[in-house]
């Protein structure tokens, strides 16, 4: 096998260079949505409903990973900047918290147009968004100018923020859109009959750990770089096709998983990526003209 697996470093030496407010605020919200993971198996709630355990749950550690996701994209980018990781490191924070106060108080964190708090809560998490958007954008356009990582793990990164700015941009559609329909009395979560408009915006959140992290599988297995990089490509593929389900899903008004002929095509073809990433992957442990594994 020809891949690169790379040496064995400290913890000091692995997270050299991420900043600690990265690293500190998603540690904490990683265990605040643990905490009421907890909290949902003593004290259950319905975990649909708008005031259930479930956002506290998925935003703390779904908020928390990301962060440190972008701590480690930060500290293999150029140039470094104060603002930027203070910036995600705060207003993540300070939405994770209101929506985490919004439901002890058994009040829903979003749409909420009741109590003059809740829209003044509600105000600042919409503008917290665009902060945080705005955070992740200039970030992404970093990581297109060049990283300090090996080619495997640059595209990932690339690819990954690409896949994180579409998710923010689909969530400022959601909010957008939610607010429209609640200003003529309609269900701002509900897109025709079934759609979920937050389907779009979930679907490829997490690609920034789930690129990097197969990339490094490969390398551990010593799969090799034009075979990781080939592997790589069609994982992304994947992701592309997953968010082009999700919107056909929510636009025409299906449910998630409702079956229908584009979407069981759409959900084939992210199946036949992901079969195609693992057997170019697979692929070095083949003989390659005879004379062994490539």
């Amino acid at each position: 096998m020809n891949g690169h697996t790379g040496t064995q470093q400290s913890p000091s030496t692995f997270l050299k260079g991420w900043p600690t407010s990265l690293l500190w605020t998603g540690g904490f919200l990683i265990l605040l949505g643990v905490a009421h993971s907890i909290v949902q198996v003593t004290y259950p709630r319905d975990w649909g409903s708008p005031i259930g355990w479930r956002k506290p749950i998925l935003f703390g550690i779904s908020t928390g990973t990301t962060l440190l996701s972008l701590a480690w994209v930060i500290s293999k980018s150029q140039p470094r900047s104060h603002w930027l990781p203070w910036t995600l490191a705060g207003s993540s924070l300070i939405e994770v918290l209101i929506i985490t106060i919004q439901t002890w108080r058994s009040v829903p964190a979003h749409f909420n147009q009741g109590a003059p708090i809740d829209r003044a809560l509600g105000f600042v998490v919409d503008l917290l968004l665009i902060l945080l958007s705005i955070a992740v954008f200039v970030l992404w356009l970093r990581t297109l100018k060049g990283t300090v990582v090996a080619p495997d793990y640059a595209s990932a990164i690339r690819w990954g923020m690409t896949f994180l700015v579409l998710s923010c941009g689909f969530g400022f559609a959601l909010v957008v859109y939610g607010m429209a329909r609640l200003d003529v009395g309609q269900a701002p979560d509900l897109v025709g009959r079934a759609g979920v408009p937050k389907f779009v915006h979930g679907i490829v959140l997490h690609a920034l750990q789930i690129l990097p992290a197969w990339v490094w599988a490969l390398r551990l297995l010593g799969v090799g770089i034009h075979q990781r990089l080939a592997s790589l490509r069609f994982a992304a593929l994947g992701f592309c096709l997953l968010a082009s389900y999700a919107l056909w899903q929510t636009l025409n008004g299906y449910a998630r998983f409702e079956p229908n002929p584009v979407g069981i095509l759409l959900l084939s073809a992210v199946a036949a990526s992901g079969v195609l990433a693992t057997a170019l992957s697979l692929h070095s442990f083949y003989p390659r003209n005879g004379n062994g594994k490539g």
